[in-house]
């Protein structure tokens, strides 16, 4: 949390100065009830109405200063929020990929959604309250040390019983949030998955199961949160019962302080006025550390997102692109996948992997592009061991169109360059090599057309065309194509085919279950899983 306010140490500085202005004007407000009070009693008419009226002045500045440093603090709030995202983003993209597919998408998206909206509601309004409280606090007990030393000391006892008492629910409260935002992450996954389910519900004639589901959902994080809200419930008692019980012994203490006549009784309330600022203050201080105490786990939760690079000896280009499998071992808890592999490809040949289902035809994809590692065995690139490169150096060499491309709800043009720098020659090349350009020219906005649910839906043949062009344009010398031209139609299939086996410098190695004869001679190999 220290991070995000330091990362907007400037606006922070601007709102503490609005903080300690409006609390200081109410304080010196509060001091003129002696003067008012004081003035009254001895019938100083026009005394009285000129303290009268400058109090008034000074709270009104006081309460301005006060509603716009509110608006100011939600500023800089979705500020810190979304430095937050992009950091926590940033964290994430430095993760290996087995760690990042170790959590759900719909955990990430409670990180983005319900972790900021518990941090921008509790985490860091907490901080400026306990900024103001301690203002107060500070000014209120310079007030009221000039009036009598002893004050100062009953306000000290009062205030450590003030502060301590609703430290009793601390813990279970820390706990019980910390419940709660994991639950959030459970619940926003659930919803995810059962609502990607609407399609299998509808023609199973089962859109009942939804309700119900939703509802079974639904109490389980209620439950939660009710079991949060009762912690806290006791909590903000506490908090209460210390901060009456301490306004009440200040009154008495005051009390005693007139009837002896060391004080006056204009003090009586500006003593009475200050004594709710300290005591709620304290209070309220106390609510704040539990309320950054309850977000810390947040925090905490994100902190193992590290990646432990692996130690890069190559830091100049690899001397060829040929890949290398040497006795490559691999298998899924007890299902062995591949056992003593030894595969090359050649820089520049054309390749079709086959097998059938279960032979490990997009495990070998995965191994190629890092995303996995295999049990024993050496995978090389260039005769450099894929232990000694980082993620990046891999991808600069291979580039992997899935079998079910993803499309982002963006434009076009952004789905294919995912705002890295191209030029519209570049551009304009892979749409016209995967005739993507007969689609994309018959649209009004054209690149700039929108992709997504309430826009342009591609069809499943747009989204490989998409897809493979989006891989062309990186232009990284070898190309892993899984089933990339399955959902096109024969002629366009094939034309796009001959285009990627005709570039003479890149290495394309594809899975396909339907070898088009016509191009089987074009390829140098055919590797078929199951025989080895």
């Amino acid at each position: 949390m220290k991070r995000c306010f330091l990362q907007r140490k400037g606006l922070n500085v601007l709102v503490m100065l609005m903080i300690v202005t409006s609390s200081g004007l109410k304080i010196y407000s509060a001091v003129l009830l002696t003067t008012i009070t004081n003035e009254l009693l001895a019938k100083h008419w026009r005394q009285f109405l000129f303290y009268l009226l400058l109090q008034g002045v000074i709270y009104t500045l006081a309460c301005a200063i006060s509603g716009l440093n509110s608006w100011f603090q939600e500023y800089v709030i979705q500020k810190m929020i979304n430095d937050l995202r992009i950091h926590l983003t940033e964290k994430l993209t430095q993760t290996s990929y087995q760690q990042n597919q170790a959590k759900d998408a719909g955990s990430f998206v409670s990180w983005m959604t319900n972790d900021m909206q518990m941090i921008a509601d509790q985490g860091f309004p907490a901080v400026y309250q306990m900024i103001e409280h301690c203002t107060m606090l500070l000014f209120s007990v310079v007030v009221l040390v000039k009036m009598h030393y002893s004050l100062m000391i009953v306000f000290a006892l009062l205030s450590l019983f003030t502060l301590y008492l609703p430290r009793l629910a601390n813990k279970p409260l820390m706990q019980r949030f910390q419940e709660l935002t994991v639950e959030n992450e459970h619940f926003t996954g659930k919803m995810s998955n059962l609502f990607q389910g609407y399609a299998t519900l509808y023609v199973l004639n089962a859109l009942s199961y939804l309700p119900k589901k939703v509802q079974q959902f639904s109490l389980q994080l209620a439950k939660r949160n009710v079991r949060a809200a009762k912690v806290h419930a006791f909590s903000t008692f506490l908090s209460s019962f210390a901060n009456v019980f301490s306004q009440i012994v200040i009154t008495g203490y005051s009390g005693w302080l007139i009837f002896r006549s060391i004080i006056s009784f204009g003090a009586f309330l500006t003593i009475e006025n200050l004594s709710a600022n300290v005591m709620n203050a304290m209070g309220n201080l106390a609510n704040c550390l539990i309320m950054i105490s309850s977000v810390q786990p947040i925090f905490d939760k994100y902190e193992p997102l590290q990646r432990k690079e692996k130690q890069q000896t190559i830091n100049q280009k690899l001397p060829d692109h040929t890949l290398q499998l040497e006795n490559i071992d691999f298998s899924y808890d007890d299902n062995i996948i591949f056992n003593q592999l030894n595969l090359t490809f050649e820089v520049g040949k054309k390749y079709i992997i086959t097998g059938a289902s279960g032979s490990g035809k997009s495990t070998l994809f995965h191994l190629l592009t890092g995303k996995i590692s295999p049990t024993s065995g050496k995978l090389t690139i260039g005769g450099v061991d894929y232990a000694q490169l980082s993620a990046n150096q891999i991808h600069e060499e291979i580039s992997y169109v899935d079998q079910v491309p993803y499309v982002f709800e963006a434009s076009i043009e952004e789905n294919l360059t995912l705002l890295q720098d191209f030029s519209r020659q570049q551009l304009q090349q892979v749409l016209t090599s995967t005739q993507l350009a007969q689609v994309t020219t018959q649209l009004p906005q054209q690149l700039a057309t929108q992709l997504g649910p309430s826009e342009l839906e591609l069809s499943g043949g747009q989204k490989q065309r998409l897809a493979l062009a989006r891989t062309l344009l990186r232009d990284t010398p070898i190309l892993l194509l899984d089933e990339t031209t399955a959902n096109l139609d024969k002629a366009t299939a094939e034309q796009i085919e001959r285009y990627l086996l005709s570039l003479p410098n890149h290495t394309v190695i594809m899975i396909t279950h339907h070898l088009n004869p016509k191009l089987a001679g074009l390829y140098d190999e055919v590797i078929d899983l199951n025989t080895l």
